[in-house]
C-alpha cells in the first residue's frame, strides 16, 4: 500500500524506467552541476529554502520504506561543502510540513517504517540554531496530508492518506503561541471536510482562513483525484463547500496532487500574491496539462494561460513547477515522454509570470546514476539556484531503491523579467499646445519607457511615443488646447511592458485669454450714414497666441472679419465695426467675442447707435 502512494504522486511506475548515459544541457535550461550524495539516501522528501540562503531537505523515506529521522542542510552556492544532517526527534515520511511565521517549520505526523498507518508526533525545527524541539502531538495519526501556515501564524492540517481514525475527513489547526499543554503549542480540531481527501492543495486566505483544493481519494486501492474546492473557517472551524469543478468556467481539470505541496505553500506565490499550481485533464488521448493560479484575497481559482500553452503528457510530463524568490519567473520541470530517446531525460522550461510567456530549451538532461528527479526534494533558492536532491534510482530493477544523488541547477543567462513599472507619474503643461510627462525610474532593467493618452471620459488609449531606458519624462506636442486628457507611462523590455501608472486628475492646456471694452457704444450717428469705430482687443496671456473671432452679430452693425485674427501674447489688435445708423431713433445689438480655438465666448459686446436729429 505505501508503494502505491509512490506511484500516485510520481505519476507513473518508475520500475519499468531506464536511464542512459549522462549528460548536461548547457543551453537556456541551465547549467547542471552535481553536489555530494545526500548523507542518507530517500525519497519522498519535503524541501524548503532557508532564509540564509540554504536548502533543507526533511525526512522521507530510504530503501523498503524505512522512515528517514534527519533533515540535510546544504549551501547550494557552495555544493561542493556538502550536506549537514540533523536528527530529528522522530522520523517523518509524508508529514504535515510548514514554515511557521517565525521562520521555523512544523514536521508533524507521517507513515510508520514500511507500511502506511501514520503516527501523531510533531516537533519544530530552528534553522538558525539547527535544533528540533517536540511539540504536542497531533490529536490523530496522520499521514498524507498538506499543511499552511494562516495569516495569524496558526498552522491548518487538512486530510489524510489511508484513513486513520477518521483523520482524511478531519482536520486540525496547531496554535504555535498557545502553550497550554506544552511550551511548543498545541493542535485543536476542526469540523468536517465535505470531501474527504489526501495530499491536498491548502492556500492560506487574507480573511484568516484557507482554500482547500482538489487532492485524491485516499482509499487504497480507488485513489481517483479530486476536483473539488472547499474553504475553512478560522472563526467558525466549519468546512464550506465552493464547487464541485477546479474552474467554474471548464470542466474536467483536475488538479494534480504532487510535489509543489512537498514545499511550503509561500513557496508557490508569484508576484501579485497569487500561488501557482498545476492540473491536468485527462481524454481519449494524451492528457492536458496546464498551470492556475490561486487568489487569497478573493478566493479565486483561476487558470493561467501559457504562450505557447503546456506540452500533453505525451510529449512531456510536467513534474514540479517551482517560483522564484522574486516571484517573476517560475521554472518547469519536465520530463521527456516521447519515446524517442531514453525516458528519463529532462528539462527546465521557464515561464515568465508577468507575461505568461514560456521558454524551452532545446535539449534535455540525463541525470548521472541511473536517477529520477520526480520524488526527492525540489526547492530553488536565492539567485534562482535549484536543488533536485533523492528520489528513485532506477538502476534496481524492482523500483525499490532510492538515490542519495542531488544536482545544483544554475543559470548562467537568466531569463529576461519585464521591468517594474514607474513611480510618481505627473502630467504638467510646459507651452502653447505641450505638455511634459514625468515619472520616477523605479526600474533597474527597463530598455525604454511607452507613454500614452487618452481623452478624459473615454477608453482608447493613444501612444504618444517612447523615451529611453533610465529616462525620467517626455515632452508631448502638439496636445489640442481646452481638451482634459489623461496621459499615462509603463516601463519596456524584451520580455514585455510593466503595468501602466496613470496620471490624475486629467490636465487641459487652456486658451489664452481675451481683454475688451464691455461696452461699444456709438453715440449719434446721420440718419442713414455709416460710422466705424474700432474695437481693441488684448491677449492677456503671457505665453498662449489667441485667435479671435466675432459671431452673432444683431442690430444695424456689421464686422468685416472672415475667420479672425491671430493676437500675439500680450498684444492688442483692433477689429472695425460698422453702424448704418436708423433713419430715426436709436437701436441696440450685439457682439459676441470667441476665441475660436477653445471654442468658448470671450465676451459678449452691447452696441448702441440712434440717428442724429436733421437739423432744423
Amino acid at each position: 500500500m505505501l508503494r502505491r502512494r509512490s506511484l500516485i504522486l510520481a505519476g507513473c511506475a518508475c520500475a519499468c524506467l531506464a536511464l542512459s548515459a549522462s549528460a548536461v544541457d548547457t543551453g537556456p535550461g541551465g547549467t547542471f552541476t552535481s553536489a555530494p550524495n545526500l548523507r542518507t539516501d530517500r525519497a519522498m522528501a519535503h524541501a524548503a529554502r532557508l532564509a540564509s540562503g540554504e536548502v533543507a531537505v526533511f525526512g522521507g523515506h530510504s530503501d523498503a520504506f524505512e522512515t528517514v529521522d534527519t533533515v540535510e542542510v546544504l549551501d547550494p552556492a557552495a555544493p561542493a561543502d556538502g550536506w549537514t544532517s540533523i536528527t530529528m526527534q522522530h522520523g517523518h515520511d509524508i508529514p504535515y510540513f510548514a514554515r511557521l511565521a517565525d521562520g521555523k517549520f512544523l514536521i508533524a505526523g507521517g507513515a510508520l517504517p514500511g507500511a502506511v498507518p501514520a503516527y501523531a508526533d510533531a516537533e519544530i525545527f530552528d534553522p538558525v540554531a539547527r535544533t528540533f524541539t517536540e511539540t504536542d502531538a497531533c490529536l490523530a495519526p496522520r499521514c498524507g496530508g498538506t499543511a499552511a501556515t494562516l495569516t495569524d501564524g496558526r498552522v491548518l492540517l487538512v486530510g489524510a492518506w489511508d484513513d486513520v481514525k477518521g483523520a482524511s475527513s478531519t482536520g486540525e489547526f496547531f496554535d504555535p503561541a498557545d502553550h497550554t499543554d506544552t511550551p511548543t503549542g498545541t493542535f485543536s480540531i476542526t469540523g468536517s471536510l465535505n470531501v474527504s481527501r489526501a495530499y491536498p492543495t491548502v492556500v492560506p486566505t487574507t480573511d484568516g482562513g484557507a482554500l482547500v483544493i482538489g487532492g485524491v481519494n485516499p482509499v487504497p486501492g480507488d485513489s481517483y483525484r479530486i476536483r473539488s474546492i472547499e474553504t475553512w473557517d478560522a472563526t467558525t472551524r466549519v468546512f464550506g463547500y465552493v464547487r464541485d469543478d477546479l474552474f467554474a468556467a471548464e470542466s474536467g481539470w483536475e488538479p494534480t496532487p504532487g510535489y509543489d505541496n512537498y514545499r511550503p505553500v509561500e513557496e508557490q506565490r508569484i508576484y501579485d500574491g497569487r500561488y501557482l499550481f498545476s492540473a491536468l485533464k485527462p481524454g481519449g488521448g494524451p492528457t492536458a496539462q496546464t498551470l492556475y493560479t490561486v487568489d487569497g484575497a478573493t478566493g479565486a481559482v483561476e487558470r493561467y494561460t501559457t504562450t505557447p500553452d503546456l506540452p500533453t503528457t505525451a510529449d512531456a510530463e510536467l513534474i514540479t513547477t517551482l517560483v522564484d524568490t522574486t516571484g517573476e519567473t517560475a521554472r518547469l520541470l519536465l520530463r521527456d515522454a516521447t519515446g524517442t530517446a531514453p525516458f528519463e531525460r529532462f528539462q527546465f522550461a521557464t515561464l515568465t509570470l508577468r507575461t505568461g510567456v514560456l521558454a524551452r530549451p532545446t535539449g534535455w538532461f540525463v541525470p548521472p546514476g541511473d536517477h529520477a528527479p520526480v520524488s526527492g526534494g525540489q526547492t530553488m533558492t536565492t539567485g534562482g539556484r535549484i536543488v533536485l536532491a533523492g528520489g528513485p534510482d532506477l538502476s534496481n530493477p524492482d523500483g525499490s531503491h532510492n538515490s542519495g544523488m542531488a544536482l545544483v541547477v544554475t543559470d548562467p543567462t537568466p531569463p529576461v523579467l519585464p521591468p517594474q513599472p514607474p513611480q510618481a507619474v505627473t502630467a504638467v503643461v510646459s507651452g502653447p499646445t505641450q505638455v511634459a510627462v514625468r515619472w520616477t525610474d523605479a526600474s533597474d532593467r527597463e530598455t525604454g519607457w511607452h507613454v500614452e493618452r487618452r481623452t478624459a471620459g473615454l477608453t482608447t488609449w493613444l501612444p504618444m511615443g517612447d523615451a529611453p531606458a533610465d529616462a525620467t519624462s517626455l515632452l508631448i506636442s502638439p496636445v489640442p488646447r481646452g481638451q482634459p486628457f489623461n496621459f499615462r507611462v509603463a516601463s519596456f523590455n524584451t520580455a514585455g511592458a510593466s503595468v501602466w501608472i496613470e496620471t490624475t486628475p486629467p490636465v487641459t492646456i487652456e486658451g489664452g485669454k481675451a481683454s475688451a471694452p464691455k461696452r461699444l457704444d456709438f453715440g449719434a450717428v446721420k440718419a442713414e450714414v455709416a460710422k466705424v469705430k474700432k474695437l481693441w482687443i488684448t491677449n492677456t496671456d503671457k505665453r498662449v497666441p489667441l485667435t479671435v473671432g466675432v459671431t452673432s452679430v444683431t442690430g444695424p452693425f456689421s464686422v468685416g472679419l472672415a475667420s479672425g485674427i491671430v493676437i500675439a501674447p500680450r498684444k492688442r489688435a483692433s477689429i472695425d465695426v460698422t453702424v448704418l445708423a436708423p433713419s430715426k431713433g436709436s437701436q441696440a445689438g450685439l457682439l459676441t467675442l470667441w476665441t475660436t480655438d477653445v471654442n468658448k465666448p470671450a465676451c459678449v459686446l452691447k452696441l448702441a447707435a440712434k440717428a442724429k436729429p436733421a437739423p432744423k
